[in-house]
């Protein structure tokens, strides 16, 4: 069976560049709603994350899409594929949140193992924060920290009902909705 390559996604700092803008106002022209069509996010360890195809239906007004810029961000982002919100099923993706709930573990103890290179390498690099495709790590028999780690005293098995909860969609645990930061962190919601 030949795997698919995987989707390409971005982050409020690997978008600004491809509207030629800071990536201070592109955080403003998203929680503002400004882009048209605005691409649906998607929370991974509570960050918003957008899929590449969703974005490149999008505008700003007054700044174009540069196909240049787009061009080079795939090539960073290295190979995989243009998708868009609903075109296909897409793959469960997690980040530090997710394998601290998965693994019993804590997000930055997973953090530690993965700067220090013991934990299998991330899938993709988006926005400065690191992301695994969630099956591989997920697989009978699979050591998530990577094949050439030698075991010790603990074994990395993955909760199985928090699995099932990312696979069908309804995991509400830590990282399942993007945390609010910056000025509307300090918003107080009405009682």
């Amino acid at each position: 069976m030949v795997e698919k390559p995987k989707p390409y996604l971005v982050g409020v700092t690997d978008m600004a560049p491809l509207f030629g803008v800071t990536r201070l106002y592109m955080a403003r022209m998203l929680s503002e709603q400004r882009l048209e069509p605005m691409p649906p996010a998607r929370a991974v360890s509570g960050s918003a994350y957008y899929l590449l195809g969703d974005v490149v239906k999008s505008h700003i007004p007054g700044h174009p899409l540069d196909p240049q810029a787009l061009r080079e961000f795939q090539k960073e982002q290295g190979p995989g594929r243009m998708v868009a919100t609903g075109e296909e099923e897409l793959p469960v993706i997690v980040g530090y949140a997710e394998l601290a709930e998965i693994f019993h573990s804590t997000p930055q103890t997973v953090q530690s193992y993965a700067r220090q290179g013991r934990w299998r390498p991330a899938d993709w690099r988006v926005s400065g924060s690191y992301l695994w495709l969630m099956e591989p790590l997920v697989a009978p028999g699979v050591d998530p920290r990577g094949d050439d780690v030698p075991a010790r005293s603990r074994e990395w098995k993955p909760d199985q009902a928090v699995v099932a909860a990312l696979r069908e969609g309804t995991y509400d645990g830590p990282g399942s909705v993007v945390k609010r930061r910056g000025r509307a962190a300090k918003v107080q919601k009405p009682k």
